[in-house]
C-alpha cells in the first residue's frame, strides 16, 4: 500500500518500484488492515484441531496416572484397608531405570513378616511360603475389586480409563514394532 501510493503520486517509476519491492520483505507489501467491523462473529470463527502422535513417554505417563487414579478410587471404596494399594516409582535392585509399581498393603506386610521369619528361623523358610500367602490375599483383593467395579459407577469409570490407557499404550507399542519390522518386547 505504501509503495502503491508513492507510485500513484508519480515519485517513482515502475522500474524503481519493482527494484524497491525486491528488497522489501513479502509480508511488508502484503499487509492489509482489518477493521473491527470486518471480523466474523465469534461463533462463526473456524477452529483448526491438529492431532499429533503421542510419544511413548506420554502414553506411559497417562497409563501410570490412570493406574494411580484407579487405585485411589479403589482405596476410597474398599472395605479392607489391608487391600489398599500404593503406587510409586521404584528402582529395582541391579537396575538404574525407574519403574512404576502399585503394591497392596498386605504384600508389604507379608514380605516384612517373611523377612522376619527368615531371621528367626535362621535363614529357613516359614511353614507357609510367602508366595502362596500373597496369592491367597491377591485373589481376595481382586474379588473385591471386581465387586466394586460391578457396583460403583466411579470405580467403573476409573476402570474404563485404565483399560483405555493400557490399550493405547499397547497399540502404539505394536504399531512402532511393526513399523520397524522386528519383534519387540514389552
Amino acid at each position: 500500500m505504501f509503495l502503491q501510493r508513492i507510485i500513484q503520486a508519480g515519485k517513482f517509476s515502475a522500474t524503481t518500484a519493482a527494484l524497491t519491492l525486491a528488497f522489501f520483505p513479502v509480508g511488508f507489501c502484503q499487509t492489509a488492515s482489518v477493521q473491527d467491523d470486518e471480523l466474523p462473529p465469534p461463533d462463526q470463527i473456524e477452529e483448526i484441531v491438529v492431532y499429533g502422535e503421542k510419544s511413548m513417554v506420554r502414553l506411559r505417563l497417562e497409563l501410570h496416572r490412570a493406574e494411580e487414579n484407579f487405585f485411589t478410587v479403589f482405596n476410597s471404596l474398599n472395605t479392607k484397608k489391608e487391600f489398599d494399594v500404593e503406587c510409586q516409582y521404584v528402582v529395582p535392585v541391579g537396575s538404574r531405570r525407574r519403574q512404576h509399581a502399585c503394591t497392596p498393603r498386605f504384600a508389604k506386610t507379608l514380605q516384612a513378616q517373611a523377612a522376619g521369619d527368615m531371621v528367626i528361623a535362621n535363614m529357613q523358610y516359614s511353614s507357609t511360603p510367602l508366595g502362596s500367602r500373597l496369592k491367597q490375599k491377591e485373589k481376595l483383593m481382586w474379588k473385591e475389586i471386581g465387586e466394586l467395579i460391578a457396583e460403583q459407577p466411579e470405580m467403573q469409570k476409573a476402570y474404563v480409563n485404565l483399560i483405555k490407557a493400557n490399550r493405547g499404550m499397547d497399540a502404539e507399542r505394536q504399531r512402532r514394532c511393526e513399523d520397524r519390522g522386528i519383534l519387540c518386547n514389552k
